[in-house]
């Protein structure tokens, strides 16, 4: 069978079964690079883990299309994507193919900095816009991705009736239509009101919108990240931010109480399994010992 066709129905399967359509987006934009490095008229008889171990050093020897290198989560994405296509094909297909094969590597808290105060407001201030709505929005979505730790896809599903000022929390949905609840603190509920304010739509169910008053799809927010990230003089992504939320966390909590609140961090987070949580703790643990780490070459200069 025709890869493409194969897709095709691929995709009418998550649709049948209710997969979200931002979901489905995310699977058309993540397997193109897969059908371009394989080129017209490919048959998914022909699939073999060899060739997509090629596809995997592909990318990270190939440019974009922008000619530059593929970040490591761009690469994870289209890898995880490919592993999901090809599960599909060995399960509803019998295309022989061990899928569990296909390399995914999870991006890591120490390819993430730590943003200083000053580089977080370099990155809200490269959100600057001639509309200023949409300034405000852009802004929104940074400071959610950044203090409440919420995905670019998770911020598309936010809904007005989903924000509890109150008690400072805001409903998300994320992977698997599972919901949580994430902090929202007192500067993200002034941005809120601001955007909703200024925006020219009327906002009675999704929070964020589109310039033309549709809902703000990932595509959108990727577009918006990328942007920001060639505007910078320093690493960016919205998984820093996200990344950059959970770091900071462990280092408040840890101010607050002396313990490092890794359950809490990963329920806010989102995260099924706890060592995946737990991959910030050695950059966490070490970030407190420089605080305190006395200076024995001080000590030498004051005898001299």
């Amino acid at each position: 069978m025709d890869i493409i066709i194969a897709f095709d129905e691929f995709i009418q399967y998550h649709k049948k079964i209710a997969n979200k359509s931002n979901s489905i987006e995310n699977y058309y934009y993540q397997i193109k690079p897969f059908f371009k490095f394989l080129g017209p008229g490919f048959d998914t008889d022909d699939l073999s883990i060899e060739l997509i171990l090629e596809y995997n050093d592909y990318l990270h020897n190939s440019p974009n299309k922008n000619g530059r290198v593929y970040s490591q989560g761009s690469i994870s994405s289209y890898m995880r994507t490919v592993r999901i296509f090809c599960k599909w094909l060995a399960e509803r297909k019998g295309i022989d193919i061990y899928y569990k094969d296909i390399p995914v590597r999870k991006m890591i808290a120490r390819e993430s900095p730590i943003y200083t105060d000053e580089e977080l407001l370099k990155i809200l201030e490269t959100c600057k816009s001639s509309i200023k709505w949409i300034e405000v929005r852009n802004k929104l979505c940074i400071i959610l991705m950044y203090d409440s730790g919420l995905r670019q896809i998770e911020l598309t599903r936010i809904k007005i009736s989903d924000i509890d000022r109150v008690r400072k929390r805001i409903k998300v949905f994320g992977k698997g239509d599972k919901y949580r609840y994430a902090p929202l603190h007192a500067p993200t509920i002034e941005y809120i009101d601001l955007y909703v304010s200024l925006c020219p739509h009327s906002i009675s169910d999704t929070l964020l919108l589109s310039d033309d008053g549709s809902n703000l799809t990932g595509n959108a927010i990727r577009i918006m990240t990328n942007k920001i990230k060639h505007k910078l003089n320093f690493p960016f992504s919205s998984h820093m931010l996200r990344h950059n939320f959970a770091t900071n966390y462990l280092l408040d909590k840890y101010e607050m109480t002396k313990q490092l609140d890794i359950e809490g961090l990963r329920v806010i987070m989102g995260h099924i399994s706890p060592s995946t949580t737990r991959i910030y703790i050695h950059i966490v643990e070490s970030l407190i010992a420089c605080r305190d780490a006395p200076s024995h070459f001080e000590k030498i200069l004051k005898r001299a």
